[in-house]
């Protein structure tokens, strides 16, 4: 059954609150070229009304954007970054820690609607083979409970300590020379960078501070991972993000101030069925002049960045995703200009909105 798309909802980092967080029963998804899918959406509750959440995260220190590629072959389906939570002697700042509790805590809450599924029998939409998976892991407490882990582990092959890592692809579709990328970035100058001149190899280092913002309306996707034990994966993708080389910092707001796609086209968000992808004197406070429920035919969110600075080291490790791949969104009508305001001091109180599903 179609699910309805929320309305988006910026959970600032920092303040991010498990009780509001749980994810929709299983469901079937078909894109409208695409491929047919299981998935489970995450719902971020506030003040009885029910949104998609996104999540910003604090400034990131990322030696590039490395290329992802389809599984056991050398074609491209896309690019992530790697988001260091620890470093490999064990220290971490207090906003890797707050990180990794993010991703640690939004892992545990889909283990409980995975449960769920998996106690529901053949009455989930959960294929059996997935459920098998869940119950086996779950039963011997192993591999994760099933669910592909988003930190790396803290030890090689060898069993020597490594920096566990964080990865999160790009918003893409498609593969190869036909690949297209939809994460926004946007520089010092407020203007948009071209994805290109942000990859590195695993020769040459792109250093930089990447100020993002997470997606996460993939949900849960349940099915196979190729030749790992895992039945499902939680699909975060950057949505948008300032863009700093080097890791320095200008005066910018964090969010584009480009009206973002509205509700009635998914070429925006994508599909997520695949591609598993000024210089100043020390950091400052964030300024922020909008946050909470966000208007989808505005801007998403003004965040003010000032003087910030931050370190770069590159590490140039990545992996492999192999869920299936989709097809790119049919061509919508631009959505027209909208002029945006400066906002205003007064509290913006959220209303519901009842936009039809878009796939």
């Amino acid at each position: 059954m179609a699910q309805k798309r929320l309305e988006d909802y910026l959970v600032k980092f920092g303040t991010f609150d498990e009780t509001k967080l749980s994810f929709t029963d299983a469901y079937e998804r078909k894109p409208k070229n695409g491929m047919m899918t299981i998935r489970s959406d995450p719902v971020y509750t506030v003040d009885g009304v029910n949104y998609n959440p996104m999540f910003e995260l604090c400034p990131q220190s990322i030696p590039g954007v490395y290329e992802s590629r389809k599984f056991q072959t050398e074609i491209v389906n896309g690019y992530q970054v790697a988001f260091t939570v620890k470093s490999k002697d064990g220290q971490q700042t207090p906003e890797q820690q707050e990180v990794q509790n993010l991703v640690e805590t939004i892992e545990r809450i889909a283990k409980d609607r995975i449960k769920m599924e998996v106690a529901k029998g053949k009455n989930s939409k959960v294929p059996s083979a997935q459920r098998a998976v869940f119950k086996q892991s779950m039963d011997e407490n192993i591999d994760n409970d099933g669910l592909k882990p988003n930190i790396t582990s803290e030890t090689n092959k060898k069993g020597e300590p490594v920096a566990p890592k964080w990865y999160v692809k790009l918003d893409t579709f498609g593969e190869g020379d036909d690949m297209k990328t939809q994460t926004k970035f946007y520089g010092p100058d407020n203007n948009e960078v071209n994805i290109m001149t942000c990859v590195a190899t695993s020769e040459v280092a792109k250093p930089a501070t990447l100020h993002p913002v997470i997606s996460l309306r993939g949900g849960i996707y349940y099915g196979a991972h190729g030749q790992t034990p895992y039945a499902g994966s939680l699909q975060f993708r950057i949505y948008e993000a300032n863009y700093t080389p080097g890791g320095s910092f200008g005066r910018k707001r964090l969010i584009a101030s480009q009206p973002a796609q509205s509700t009635q086209s998914s070429s925006r968000y994508g599909d997520f069925d695949g591609n598993d992808g000024n210089e100043d004197d020390g950091p400052s406070d964030l300024n922020f002049t909008r946050t909470g429920r966000m208007d989808s035919r505005n801007e998403l969110n003004n965040i003010v960045r000032k003087n910030q600075s931050d370190t770069i080291r590159a590490n140039p490790e990545g992996e492999d995703d192999d869920e299936p791949q989709s097809q790119p969104p049919a061509k919508t009508k631009t959505p027209p200009k909208v002029e945006t305001e400066k906002p205003k001091k007064k509290k913006v109180v959220a209303k519901k909105r009842n936009d039809d599903d878009d796939e």
